[in-house]
């Protein structure tokens, strides 16, 4: 859930890259 957080407070293109960065983390 608080990845959900910080992906809504990143900016659009990094949202893109956090969301790739903690499907593979997870």
């Amino acid at each position: 859930m608080t990845i959900t957080s910080h992906i809504l407070g990143y900016p659009r293109v990094g949202a893109k890259r956090e969301l790739k960065f903690a499907c593979e983390s997870y």
